[in-house]
């Protein structure tokens, strides 16, 4: 009985998920959403008290997924340059195939509430926290000069979320020739060869 609940929320977020992301939220319909995941409106309401619930709902399923992405696939690499690598690429395809979500909620943040903007903030400073470790780690391993752990999980963030940005602008961009060439900065905007000069300082 729980398995078959927990199956019809899945359900209806997944559909939400669908609507939101080619209607907008203030565009899309409850209707709508109870039509694309084929049960009746009054079933919505059920699992979700309203359609801003949905959407928040839809919202934290979508980041939970992005954040257990980096526990998965990170696992088991000893090489601390090698994790910087990919965690800019599981971010950038992650980004590339759920954009339209990634932009509806840039676009849309402040319906987010209060209490899940608390939940995101906390979830990106772990995400930092394990950054100054690893950063750390690559510093006592000689694969990085000594510098500020912080400052430098800081400005890797940045970076990560600033090549992001450029990707929801043009999906057509190579994820892979962007990882591959994060070491030349004079292919990207000048912010962004800035924070990349500076990164570089931790391995030149």
């Amino acid at each position: 009985m729980v398995a078959r609940e927990n199956g019809k929320r899945k359900q209806i977020l997944d559909a939400a998920a669908v609507i939101f992301s080619r209607k907008g939220y203030y565009q899309a319909k409850v209707e709508e959403i109870a039509r694309e995941a084929e049960v009746g409106k009054g079933t919505v309401y059920e699992y979700f008290n309203s359609k801003k619930d949905l959407f928040q709902q839809v919202m934290m399923e979508f980041s939970n997924t992005y954040f257990d992405n980096f526990e998965d696939k990170l696992a088991g690499i000893e090489s601390v340059t090698e994790r910087l690598q990919l965690i800019l690429k599981i971010h950038l395809t992650f980004i590339k195939d759920n954009k339209e979500i990634a932009n509806i909620l840039i676009a849309e943040h402040h319906l987010l509430g209060e209490e899940l903007h608390h939940w995101f903030l906390t979830r990106q400073q772990e995400k930092l926290k394990k950054l100054q470790s690893m950063i750390q780690e690559g510093i006592e391993k000689g694969e990085f000069k000594p510098f500020d752990p912080e400052l430098a999980a800081e400005m890797i963030l940045g970076l990560i979320f600033s090549v992001g940005g450029c990707l929801l602008k043009d999906p057509a961009l190579n994820i892979d020739k962007i990882v591959n060439t994060v070491k030349n900065p004079c292919t990207f905007p000048w912010m962004m060869k800035v924070k990349m000069l500076i990164i570089l300082l931790l391995v030149i």
